[in-house]
């Protein structure tokens, strides 16, 4: 079984989730099975991105640390 790191949910983040219908499984699984991986903009982030496939309409999640 792979092992995770605990993560700190920060009420900006807690806040956005709720604006954009996101739930912390959704969140997990972009960061841990990306459809795609960049080294961020900011020295020492990574970016990591999954497209929505279910909905009518393609949205992709983005995600930085």
């Amino acid at each position: 079984m792979a092992t995770y790191k605990k993560l700190h949910w920060t009420e900006h983040s807690k806040i956005k989730m709720r604006q954009y219908g996101l739930s912390k499984i959704k969140l997990f699984n972009i960061l841990h099975k990306p459809e795609r991986k960049e080294i961020g903009i900011v020295p020492g982030t990574i970016a990591v991105m999954k497209t929505n496939k279910k909905d009518k309409v393609s949205i992709s999640f983005f995600s930085f640390w």
